[in-house]
């Protein structure tokens, strides 16, 4: 698998983010990074001030283990009304905040959507100087931007990195294929496969 060097992020995120690293490494099942990290190591220009860590579940819980010392205290999912994830919980580490979220799941007007994260679910590896941290796959998040509308050009980001011959048009098929995407979401996958250059 392809690696990417951590000097993208910030001075700050990337100590904060070798830290939590290392004492993930003895994780065995799959988490990636995802977030505004994970665009900020791809080389895309957005800010990137905190971390979010995604796993499944039970591999988020044995992930809280391995980071017990870092936790805040427990607190409701940031936005409660549009996300549904089965585990959460935020963390601080050298002056970086970050959450951690199991089974990612986010609400919206026709049911839920859940984004599963398997070893099919990464892509790339983000590399320090002694740490590795794997990064969740670009698809996934130009997915996620179309259900959220944010409207705060993380989109238009995705769109020409992945449009510039990096989309895997097999992982954005298998997405679109999920349950729980609204129509309208699958029908601007769709339009962006067809557009996207090979």
């Amino acid at each position: 698998m392809r690696s990417v060097d951590a000097r993208n992020l910030p001075p700050a995120v990337r100590g904060a983010l070798g830290v939590v690293a290392t004492r993930l490494a003895a994780i065995d099942q799959p988490w990636a990074v995802g977030g505004g990290t994970m665009l900020a190591a791809r080389g895309l220009a957005v800010r990137c001030r905190d971390l979010d860590l995604f796993a499944e579940p039970e591999t988020a819980r044995r992930m809280a283990g391995e980071l017990k010392d870092l936790m805040l205290p427990t607190s409701p999912e940031p936005g409660q009304a549009s996300y549904a994830s089965e585990f959460f919980r935020s963390f601080r580490v050298l002056g970086i905040e970050g959450d951690l979220i199991g089974g990612f799941a986010r609400r919206h007007a026709g049911g839920l959507y859940r984004v599963p994260l398997t070893a099919d679910s990464v892509d790339l590896w983000l590399e320090g100087e002694d740490w590795r941290a794997p990064l969740h796959r670009a698809e996934e998040w130009l997915v996620l931007y179309w259900l959220q509308s944010k409207g705060d050009g993380r989109e238009d980001l995705l769109r020409r990195y992945l449009g510039e011959g990096r989309l895997d048009p097999d992982y954005m098929q298998s997405i679109l294929g999920r349950q729980g995407l609204p129509s309208s979401v699958v029908a601007e996958g769709r339009r962006f496969l067809r557009s996207a250059r090979p």
